[in-house]
């Protein structure tokens, strides 16, 4: 693993065994993304059949972040009570887009692990670059928001085209 992969993991691991915050007193950006993590399942939850739509995600995200916040209130300027990201594409589709979109986002994750199948019968040497990529991505939807942060899911966007297209050239 590279070194930033490596500190980030390290401080996951940390933040996870120690609740405290850190001597300064400024969350990392693991413990922040620990606390957008229930809010966000929170939201998930009350908008879960038709979302709240993109726009309003923010909204009723502050909303649900100053109902879950417990009986210790967080200083009004906690960056876990102000988002429109909650570090997970999921539950991004989930919330702002309600079940639909979340099952228009699977299918879309999956159909290129479903026609990878098909190819490698045929002896397509890029089906397994495919297998990866979408697989790589479906992972790291687990951990960011990877199409609101645009240049990764342009990357997948692009690239995913490149391979179906020169597959579909090849085959």
């Amino acid at each position: 693993l590279s070194p930033s992969i490596r500190g980030r993991v390290a401080e996951t691991v940390h933040a996870l065994r120690a609740q405290q915050q850190p001597a300064d007193g400024a969350p990392d950006a693991t413990r922040i993304r620990l606390h957008l993590l229930p809010n966000a399942i929170a939201l998930a939850r009350a908008h879960w059949l038709v979302g709240t739509g993109w726009g309003g995600y923010p909204a009723a995200y502050r909303e649900v972040a100053r109902a879950e916040t417990g009986p210790v209130p967080a200083p009004a300027d906690a960056p876990w009570l102000h988002t429109d990201n909650p570090h997970n594409e999921y539950l991004m589709q989930l919330g702002a887009g309600g079940l639909p979109a979340l099952l228009l986002f699977v299918a879309w994750l999956a159909l290129p692990l479903a026609r990878v199948r098909a190819r490698q019968h045929r002896g397509d040497p890029w089906a397994g670059v495919l297998a990866c990529l979408a697989l790589a991505f479906a992972l790291g939807c687990l951990f960011n928001s990877l199409l609101l942060d645009f240049t990764e899911g342009h990357l997948y966007a692009g690239t995913l085209a490149w391979l179906l297209a020169r597959r579909e050239r090849t085959a």
